[in-house]
């Protein structure tokens, strides 16, 4: 701006000097009306970018710890406060556009730097997305049997494609250490907050009553009804094994008797004493 109020500063001066009258106006004004509205026409027409000196390349990472993870400043929720990064602004501008970046396919990447699994970036003016101009990087972390983590860093809010992706780098590396969620709190037992003498023996009580109910004494446990069934079938059906004096028992039959001689000598004497006895009591 101060360069075209010179240039017109310098073109007045080139002119013929004009008469007073010419000079004040009705008004008392110190400049024509005319040349008033064509340098205000001349410095709307100045594009914003060329007021400042554009970077040849992108600047390195400047040395401050809350640009690591150690150092970051988060917002309530756990992840990180954009607005903490407001005075890095100017450290970062002047930066190209994204077509003359190192890689315009990954706008704020100087070369040989890492772009990690879990960035990516958006344009919503390349998308064609209509009442929306938003772009810059994002920084997502999905894994299994775990809710999916992110978080969205605007050019508009962070000031340079160069910022938003440092920012969304230190983000994924929050990710990757747990940073980001805050687990939940538990809600204290009431075990817990009674007394600790209570509590143990409410805990050696319910202990012994644990153990109690999973003893079962041995009388009390009872075959299926099936299982009786099926052995007193089997008690049926098997015969009884003899016994010791049975086995030792010889068996005697009448032909044995019959053939042996001292048994026909003791029937001839108790015949004998048989006809004897009769004969007396005659």
């Amino acid at each position: 701006i101060s360069r075209v109020r010179r240039h017109a500063t310098s073109c007045a001066l080139l002119q013929p000097p004009a008469s007073p009258s010419t000079a004040m106006g009705k008004a008392g004004a110190r400049r024509p009306a005319a040349a008033k509205k064509g340098s205000e026409a001349a410095v709307a027409a100045v594009g914003e970018d060329a007021l400042f000196e554009e970077r040849v390349e992108l600047p390195p990472v400047p040395e401050d710890a809350r640009l690591t993870v150690g150092g970051a400043v988060l917002a309530p929720d756990g992840k990180l406060d954009v607005s903490a990064y407001e005075d890095l602004h100017s450290y970062f501008a002047g930066e190209p556009a994204p077509p003359k970046h190192p890689m315009p396919e990954k706008p704020g990447v100087r070369i040989g730097e890492d772009v990690p699994k879990g960035l990516r970036t958006w344009d919503d003016l390349r998308a064609g997305a209509s009442g929306k101009d938003g772009a810059g990087w994002i920084a997502v972390r999905c894994r299994k049997n775990e809710a999916k983590k992110e978080k969205w860093f605007n050019i508009r809010t962070c000031g340079s494609w160069r910022l938003a992706f440092l920012l969304a780098r230190l983000q994924r590396d929050l990710f990757e250490r747990g940073v980001g969620v805050r687990p939940a709190v538990a809600e204290p037992t009431q075990a817990s907050a009674d007394s600790p003498a209570e509590a143990s023996a409410s805990g050696d009580a319910a202990a012994s009553s644990e153990r109690k109910g999973s003893e079962t004494p041995q009388k009390k446990r009872q075959a299926p009804a099936g299982a009786k069934a099926s052995a007193r079938k089997r008690a049926r059906a098997e015969p009884k094994p003899p016994t010791e004096a049975a086995k030792k028992a010889p068996l005697i039959g009448s032909d044995v008797f019959a053939g042996s001689a001292r048994w026909q000598q003791i029937l001839a004497a108790r015949q004998a004493q048989q006809q004897q006895s009769k004969n007396t009591e005659d």
